[in-house]
């Protein structure tokens, strides 16, 4: 049924103004520290710069996020991709498993607004022009938040048409 079927679609996460400036003070601490250290001769700052410079990485780390989502054969992959050097797969499931994909704000996506179901936001957070996309797994409900491109939008009407409102 969704044979030779695949996309795949890249989108960057905002990163948040603060924290840019979140990230801008961590390096200026971790310089501060440094020189203290070097300047008083004191191993406890300079144990603290390395734990500065430690957590300033894994900051910078978090902050510059990009989500990738793959569609391959009724299969659907989303990871998460750090700093462009680490790829994590955050979520993974079959298309026989949803139950719709739909734009946000039409009444297909309404039906899913006012219920308590597990959401799962990835989205660059910059547009509300995004899709819903309505999974049942393990008898458990939940939304998918994301941004799919045209092309996927077409893989996917294709693979499975009484799925798909756009």
């Amino acid at each position: 049924m969704y044979q030779d079927s695949y996309s795949e679609c890249n989108v960057p996460v905002k990163t948040l103004p603060l924290a840019k400036v979140f990230s801008a003070l961590m390096v200026v601490l971790s310089a501060f520290t440094l020189l203290a250290g070097l300047l008083f001769l004191n191993p406890i700052w300079l144990l603290s710069f390395l734990v500065l410079v430690f957590l300033t990485y894994l900051q910078m780390m978090n902050s510059h996020l990009e989500y990738e989502y793959i569609f391959v054969s009724g299969d659907m992959q989303i990871d998460v991709i750090k700093w462009q050097r680490k790829r994590k797969k955050v979520m993974d499931f079959s298309l026989d498993n949803v139950t719709v994909i739909a734009k946000n704000g039409s009444d297909a996506a309404r039906a899913y607004s006012g219920r308590s179901l597990k959401v799962r936001n990835f989205t660059s957070h910059t547009t509300d022009d995004y899709y819903i996309l309505a999974l049942k797994t393990d008898g458990e409900e939940q939304v998918v938040l994301f941004e799919p491109d045209e092309d996927m939008l077409d893989v996917l009407s294709h693979a499975a048409p009484s799925k798909v409102k756009r």
